[in-house]
């Protein structure tokens, strides 16, 4: 905090630290300041611990109120299904569907293998996907606890029927140039998807569409995105385990393409 860091500690007020919090009240959250104030608090605590200061002089001070938090943009229930109907006709329906609905990172989605998908027709199977690959050094995915085994929604598991009929036909089309990686989702000659981009051939354009309000979308995703919170589990086959943690504007950001004149 500006305002108070050219202070000694040894000299250092309480009525100082309150000052120096409200006087970025107008810059940052309520959070932000919270943690501001329990650095500057641990601080002060580890020179008391070496007798540098008597007493903690944050400790009585209380977090002031910050700016207001900016508004959410995580997709509505509405947006995300309006989402998945435009992009049905797309060759890229599957991994839309999967990313948004399952909760997986998009550096999962690109490393996932078809042996690692389980979409069993049996009464009592339950169909899940392992999250065991990820498009990282080494292959691994980010955590210990990212290793994990995901159920899928009604929807993902149509979805990944489909995937499997166009990479058929993909395949067939692409004849000996096909090259076999096992992956769910893959360029139109087999070969992985970059982050951020299209196959190394080129770029790798979706089919622009409107989805209620949406901005069209451009090329492949880069991250994924998940239901806003105030969607109700089970309120739909659209609903995520994971839901709200990602904001819509900015992976529509990094889908768009816009042309020529600007727009999109």
């Amino acid at each position: 905090m500006e305002r108070i860091g050219h202070r000694p500690l040894t000299e250092l007020t309480s009525s100082e630290v309150r000052v120096g919090l409200d006087g970025l009240t107008g810059r940052l959250s309520t959070r932000t300041l919270t943690i501001a104030r329990q650095s500057l608090e641990r601080t002060v605590r580890f020179a008391m611990n070496h007798d540098r200061v008597a007493r903690n002089v944050v400790t009585p001070v209380e977090v002031p109120k910050g700016k207001a938090a900016r508004k959410s943009k995580s997709l509505d229930l509405a947006q995300a299904q309006a989402l998945l109907a435009a992009a049905e006709a797309s060759r890229w329906y599957g991994y839309i569907a999967v990313s948004l609905l399952s909760g997986l990172r998009t550096e999962e989605v690109r490393a996932l293998r078809w042996e690692h998908v389980h979409l069993d027709d049996e009464p009592e199977a339950v169909p899940h996907i392992d999250v065991w690959r990820a498009e990282r050094a080494g292959g691994d995915v980010k955590t210990p606890r990212s290793r994990r085994s995901l159920r899928l929604p009604a929807l993902c598991v149509d979805a990944l029927r489909k995937q499997q009929e166009r990479q058929e036909q993909d395949r067939r089309i692409a004849g000996e140039r096909w090259q076999e990686y096992g992956l769910v989702f893959a360029s139109a000659v087999g070969t992985p998807l970059l982050s951020g981009s299209g196959p190394p051939s080129g770029p790798w354009a979706v089919p622009r569409f409107q989805a209620g309000g949406l901005a069209a979308l451009g090329w492949a995703a880069s991250a994924s995105v998940l239901l806003a919170p105030s969607v109700a589990p089970g309120s739909s086959s659209a609903s995520s385990r994971n839901g709200g943690k990602a904001t819509a504007r900015r992976w529509l950001r990094s889908m768009c393409s816009p042309t020529e004149n600007g727009r999109f």
